[in-house]
């Protein structure tokens, strides 16, 4: 499209985070003092000037009543969207990402999480999944581990009371002729 998209929070929560100051060309000193800021009035273009970062009034390091501004956002050169492309409404060439929506499975109804990603690089369709299933397997052996551990423990809990139990049923030697020491 010749317009631009338009993300919601979660889709941009998947950039990385850069200071747009640092992408800025260098400038040149101003040629004319109408160029240079003078503590108040107008500011225009010309008289802002990169310096580590920042976009500023003055040359070098800023003196009292120069403006220094830092401008940070989330962007990629490049990306790679899963998602519906809709275009916004009123709006002739701006388009948005919303989720695929669910889908069904199985025979019983069960139906797909809705599907909304973004990757900051460019990747094919095989390289997306793929990358996708590994953070998902990734998290899947995770919750597995710490199950397994839980198990064991909740195990130990309900078994360890039966230790204790050998030692009550020796009372039953008394009265069954030592059936409590078989049992």
């Amino acid at each position: 499209p010749d317009g631009g998209f338009v993300l919601d929070s979660n889709l941009v929560s998947y950039l990385p985070s850069v200071g747009l100051g640092d992408r800025l060309k260098s400038s040149a000193p101003p040629s004319n003092s109408s160029d240079e800021w003078q503590g108040a009035g107008s500011l225009t273009p010309q008289m802002l000037h990169k310096y580590q970062g920042y976009l500023q009034t003055a040359y070098g390091s800023p003196q009292i009543g120069d403006l220094r501004i830092r401008i940070t956002g989330q962007m990629s050169d490049e990306a790679t969207a899963c998602g519906v492309q809709q275009r916004i409404r009123g709006a002739s060439s701006d388009y948005t990402f919303v989720p695929l929506p669910p889908k069904k499975f199985g025979w019983f109804g069960k139906k797909t999480k809705p599907l909304e990603r973004l990757q900051a690089e460019k990747v094919t369709q095989d390289e997306f999944i793929d990358q996708y299933h590994a953070e998902n397997q990734g998290l899947a052996w995770v919750i597995r581990i710490v199950s397994l551990i839980l198990m064991t423990v909740a195990f130990n809990m309900v078994l360890s009371p039966l230790s204790v139990a050998a030692d009550g049923l020796m009372v039953l030697n008394y009265c069954t002729c030592g059936l409590g020491s078989v049992l």
